[in-house]
């Protein structure tokens, strides 16, 4: 039941699923807030921070706060893209599996998950993209991680495994809910189960 309230509030905060698509929503009615463990941010409008669930202040524009706990920085809500508008902005990265710069650039990350993994383990490549880079390198090492992207690669049911690792690989810079995001990746998790995150920012 956890995995699927996980799943569903990514679903929601990403588009996939539209208010009041199921009789628990918290768009339909605030009182189901008592169902989730964080939903302040999802429940009240303006200036709560996603990750730590502090109050922020506005920060050089009116678009954008700063926690005033944990100090990050997040846009309001209101100035989300759309889906649709994510999904175009997405298919314009020139994300080519083949090219040596790219390769290059994820090879750190390849190399702790040969060293730490074995072929016959589970892994997850999580919002994989138009061009999932990292996946297609550990094949040819015999690996064989899921895909897993709500756009490109959209299978949902991969979010009821549990995964030896977990790739995520320039994505939590764009979680719109990173503290819901962190919970289901840690739920994807096996017990010694390893995440590897790495961002260009």
């Amino acid at each position: 039941r956890d995995k699927h309230i996980l799943r569903m509030k990514e679903e929601i905060l990403w588009g996939k699923k539209r208010p009041c698509c199921w009789p628990g929503c918290p768009h339909r009615n605030p009182k189901a807030a008592k169902y989730f463990k964080y939903t302040k941010w999802l429940t009240q409008a303006h200036n709560i921070c996603p990750l730590c669930q502090c109050e922020g202040a506005e920060f050089y524009s009116p678009q954008f706060k700063k926690c005033s706990g944990c100090q990050s920085i997040f846009r309001l809500k209101k100035y989300f893209m759309s889906a649709s508008d994510e999904q175009s902005r997405y298919e314009e990265h020139n994300n080519d599996i083949t090219e040596t710069g790219y390769q290059n650039f994820v090879t750190p990350m390849v190399d702790m998950i040969l060293k730490n993994h074995s072929p016959n383990e589970l892994g997850l490549d999580f919002w994989a993209g138009t061009g999932p880079v990292i996946s297609y390198l550990l094949g040819k090492k015999w690996f064989n991680p899921k895909l897993y992207d709500p756009f490109f690669h959209n299978h949902p049911e991969l979010l009821d495994a549990r995964y030896d690792y977990i790739i995520a690989c320039e994505v939590v810079e764009h979680f719109y809910n990173p503290r819901a995001e962190f919970e289901l990746l840690y739920n994807l998790l096996k017990p010694k189960g390893k995440l590897y995150i790495m961002t260009d920012m």
